[in-house]
């Protein structure tokens, strides 16, 4: 890969690397131009806050520049096909929730659904009309996202028993938020704390509707298939969510916080190796604590005055112990059709991938520094108001 990042000084490389991305497809129009000031933010972030190996300075490269050049691409597509604007999108599902719920699981049975669509990983990380599956092995953007996962798994096998990722499954469409540069995974990647607190305090609107028009674009020639998609931190911003999709179907998942909490502290610095090294581990995660705590609270405030027929809640243990009888609620409850053989789908899916076949995510809570009663606590008002089941009654 050429580099265009002089001496890792990210900020001063901002209009090399716009150069580079136009002249790896050809036209410039980057589209709406609010996506500046939080590249901005974070390139500063890169130099200023973050302890990125040379090694990670090249990946970091190579993020930004694919996200520009997906900005091309998907400017010059919309205007290349301006009609797929009109697409609607109706009644999508968003399962949202803390991370290390049970949330990836849900999504891949929902997606066995032939009557829904989902965002596959190679397509949020290269946004385009989806082609017909049988000419996707010779799409260069998807041969990219399979030698990617393939390399990420190589250095690290024990990813795969934290969060395993294929290019043609489903995948969070947090991945559609990157082409604005205001995404949770830019800030899991590397120690940016500056970012994240100006990311955090922003009008969202207009990366909801990136998103919005994104999935236009995708499933443009399956729009009667139901989106069924999936990302965390919408419930941060619940509220954006439901203006851009008005008749959106949440689903809200449930676990102990003082279980998942240290599962995904240790997911992301585990993550965050290939960038920064040693130093991945040694970090505060307060402010993920934090990140994640005000997500559930804003759940509880939206949710008191949002139509309750678009939500239903689901528990982990459920989820676990009967994962048919809980999509099959999840369907009777919402009104969308369960037919015999997508039940016998889903459950091909399940007895495929049971847990624990890539191994064991060994990890807890004192490695970061607090205990899981700790969190309980913190977690207290989210726990008490969804009647979340904890291994310890005290809080």
């Amino acid at each position: 890969m050429t580099t265009v990042v002089g001496e890792s000084r990210f900020a001063a490389s901002e209009a090399a690397l716009h150069a580079a991305a136009i002249a790896e497809v050809g036209f410039d129009d980057f589209g709406d131009d609010r996506y500046l000031e939080p590249l901005r933010v974070l390139l500063r972030a890169y130099d200023n806050d973050s302890f990125l190996t040379p090694g990670g300075c090249q990946i970091i490269e190579y993020m930004l520049m694919r996200i520009l050049v997906n900005r091309l691409r998907i400017v010059h597509e919309w205007q290349e096909r301006p009609e797929v604007l009109a697409t609607p999108i109706e009644r999508p599902v968003f399962i949202l929730g803390l991370p290390r719920t049970g949330t990836t699981a849900l999504h891949h049975l929902l997606a066995q659904d032939p009557g829904t669509q989902f965002l596959e990983n190679w397509l949020g990380n290269a946004p385009q009309t989806r082609p017909p599956r049988a000419e996707w092995d010779a799409n260069p953007d998807y041969r990219r996202a399979v030698a990617e996962l393939d390399a990420i798994y190589a250095v690290d096998p024990s990813l795969k028993a934290m969060h395993l990722v294929t290019a043609d499954g489903p995948d969070e469409c947090r991945l559609l938020f990157l082409q604005t540069f205001v995404d949770d995974t830019l800030d899991s990647n590397a120690t940016v704390p500056s970012y994240h607190a100006w990311r955090v305090g922003i009008d969202m609107r207009w990366v909801y509707e990136w998103h919005r028009d994104q999935l236009k674009l995708i499933g443009g020639a399956d729009g009667d298939r139901r989106w069924v998609l999936k990302d965390p931190p919408h419930m941060r911003w619940l509220d954006t969510l439901l203006e851009i999709y008005p008749d959106a179907c949440v689903v809200q998942v449930h676990r102990d916080p003082g279980k998942v909490v240290p599962s995904l502290c240790h997911m992301t610095a585990s993550f965050r190796v290939a960038f920064e090294g040693e130093h991945a581990f040694t970090p505060s995660f307060d402010w993920q604590i934090d990140h994640y705590l005000q997500g559930a609270l804003k759940t509880i405030e939206v949710r008191k005055t949002a139509d309750p027929r678009q939500f239903i809640d689901v528990y982990f243990d459920d989820l676990v112990a009967r994962p048919l009888e809980t999509v099959t609620a999840i369907y009777d409850y919402f009104d969308f059709e369960l037919t015999p053989a997508t039940v016998v789908a889903m459950q091909s899916w399940y007895d495929a991938n049971r847990k624990g076949q890539h191994g064991e995510h060994v990890y807890s809570a004192e490695e970061f520094g607090m205990t899981s009663d700790e969190i309980r606590e913190r977690y207290s008002e989210y726990i008490t108001h969804f009647g979340v089941p904890v291994e310890r009654a005290e809080l």
